[in-house]
């Protein structure tokens, strides 16, 4: 988005950015004609950005049909990460087509992403060969930029790379007027072209240093004469002076400093140092009216301990969601509860997912003949997931015991993967999280959340019917899950074929998967009454849980049949033994013991 303020007047222009704004100008005139790509680079502080949303600006005025983009890099690359997460790469290159003019700032961030160098390749050669502009700016030369593509390379040394130096004396007192002017600030004549005179190299410094001078003359009530300026500057911006000029120096500094109070000294001091380093400082300032001088080391400590508060929060806010680097809210003081607010939702947003019920277990599953195969793939799943192929849909009525089977895996796998993170969900609560997060812009964080687990088990699919795209995101999930080795269990009322409304992407995932069918139990048969007592040496056999526990570190290394169930690929249940003869489940044979 272009900033009106940033406009080409007012831009200070001297010899040392004289090339680039002539360069950005004749862009605005006739865009993709001429210097395409234009490449500006320069120190921080030098009106890069100012000068890219200037052309922004200029060309919407002048040439109001064309569609003009200002981007950061950092969002540039934020944008290529999240569509590829979710499988959108369309969705970049659409956008970017429908742009004439593409200004991206800070291009040293490209600096070993070869993917996103890649991507931008094609969008510059795109918007070349259809006449389109392209400017692009960074605090270093296209060639200084570590480990960037040859071929990119190239390209943007192929129109117009253009210094902006820092800025002459001339430049630097114009700057200089002109944001005191903006700031409502008056100096004594000689003030501003004293200053102009110091080694200051950039925007950013001047005006910190213009700050100081202001809130210097407040403090003493009078203004500030030219010899004042570097005895609120400091030594080290004294420039280099006769012997007579230190000495005289030296008497107006003892004699400012006698006519202020020492503690408003201070305090004005450290209230410069505070704004310097971009923190808002009306609790300190607030001090300056008192009456009675306050103890500054106390105060400067307290802000100091909150300041440090605030940045260990935005450390923490950017870890989460790398779109807080930046907002104003880390840097007030006065903010310091919203922001501790604001990281305990976005830490709450990537909290893991509710897992399964702890009541559900896989020994305490009815055995009955209609359910023995199904048990029996759970088991398979859970010790040997590759087998399986890591997706298993369980098909089922309702009370026919689909809710205990899904969870009581999740339970199992939980053993196997020591305690891991595994998702339980339903489908109809899957949906409001993701319409949720597509409503708030936070679908890459959705995504993330659920990357993270151990397994994902969503119950009742058949709730996703016609929910497009709640489908689209559950099976690029899947999809990302099952490439990790990570195994997926969906449960549905009814076979795939009779949902109504499945895109293609998400029918293809529910029929790629082992598919098992659940039936409901006689009260009988939920009993165990017709299940034998096992007796001897099988009443000493071991359950599923011991099973899993004994597989668990080969389920952990992805290595899943690093170790054999006992008995030749045979296992036991707690009350009966289970005989298969895997991967073909269709072969399953069962036997019963009496």
């Amino acid at each position: 988005m272009v900033e009106p303020a940033t406009r080409f007047t007012t831009l200070v222009v001297g010899a040392a950015n004289r090339l680039a704004v002539t360069a950005a100008r004749a862009v605005v005139e006739a865009p993709g004609a001429i210097y395409n790509p234009l490449f500006v680079h320069g120190g921080a502080g030098r009106g890069k950005t100012h000068l890219l949303q200037a052309i922004g600006e200029a060309v919407g005025e002048m040439h109001p049909g064309l569609v003009v983009e200002y981007l950061p890099m950092e969002e540039f690359l934020d944008d290529l990460r999240a569509a590829s997460q979710t499988g959108r790469s369309d969705a970049i290159k659409g956008r970017f087509q429908r742009v004439h003019v593409l200004c991206l700032d800070d291009a040293q961030l490209l600096a070993g992403q070869a993917d996103a160098q890649s991507e931008l390749l094609r969008i510059v050669n795109a918007m070349q060969a259809s006449g389109r502009q392209v400017v692009m700016a960074a605090d270093r030369t296209p060639q200084d930029i570590p480990d960037i593509d040859a071929r990119l390379l190239n390209r943007l040394s192929g129109g117009l790379v253009a210094e902006i130096g820092a800025p002459d004396a001339e430049s630097r007192e114009e700057i200089l007027r002109r944001l005191a002017q903006a700031r409502g600030f008056q100096f004594a004549a000689g003030v501003l072209e004293e200053l102009a005179r110091s080694a200051l190299s950039n925007v950013r410094e001047l005006q910190g240093a213009l700050n100081r001078l202001s809130a210097q003359q407040v403090v003493q009530g009078h203004p500030l004469t030219p010899h004042d300026v570097w005895q609120v500057l400091g030594e080290a911006r004294i420039p280099a002076r006769p012997d007579e000029f230190t000495t005289f120096l030296e008497d107006v500094t003892s004699s400012v400093t006698a006519s202020v109070e020492a503690w408003r000294t201070h305090l004005a001091e450290r209230i410069a140092v505070w704004s310097g380093l971009g923190y808002r400082t009306a609790i300190l300032e607030q001090a300056l009216a008192l009456d009675e001088p306050p103890n500054v080391d106390e105060l400067d400590t307290a802000f100091r301990v909150v300041t440090e508060r605030l940045a260990a929060l935005e450390r923490e806010a950017i870890r989460l969601d790398p779109t807080y680097a930046g907002q104003p809210l880390f840097r007030d003081p006065d903010r310091l509860q919203e922001a501790e607010q604001v990281v305990a939702e976005a830490a709450a947003r990537l909290a893991p997912p509710a897992g399964p019920d702890a009541k559900w277990r896989l020994q305490d599953f009815p055995r009955t003949a209609a359910n023995r195969p199904a048990l029996a793939s759970a088991q398979q799943l859970v010790l040997h997931p590759a087998r399986v192929g890591h997706l298993m849909l369980v098909i089922g009525p309702a009370r026919s015991g689909k809710t205990h089977l899904v969870h009581g895996i999740g339970n199992a796998l939980k053993i196997a993967a020591n305690d891991g993170v595994i998702a339980c969900i339903t489908a109809d609560a899957l949906a409001r999280e993701v319409l949720a997060a597509v409503a708030d812009g936070s679908l890459e964080r959705w995504h993330a959340r659920y990357r993270a687990v151990q397994a994902l088990l969503v119950e009742d699919v058949q709730l996703l019917d016609g929910r497009e795209r709640v489908q689209q995101e559950l099976a690029t999930l899947a999809d990302a899950l099952r490439r990790d080795a990570r195994p997926v269990v969906l449960s549905c009322d009814r076979d795939v074929a009779n949902l109504a409304a499945v895109t293609p992407r998400l029918r293809t995932l529910l029929e790629s998967g082992v598919r098992v069918l659940t039936a409901p139990a006689s009260d009988a048969e939920t009993a165990g009454r017709f299940t034998p007592v096992p007796e001897g040496d099988e009443a000493a056999a071991p359950n599923i849980d011991a099973v899993s526990e004994a597989h668990a570190a080969g389920w952990r290394s992805g290595d899943h049949a690093a170790e054999p169930v006992p008995s030749g690929d045979a296992w036991f249940l707690d009350r009966e033994k289970v005989i298969v003869r895997w991967p073909d489940l269709g072969d399953c044979l069962l036997e019963d013991l009496a």
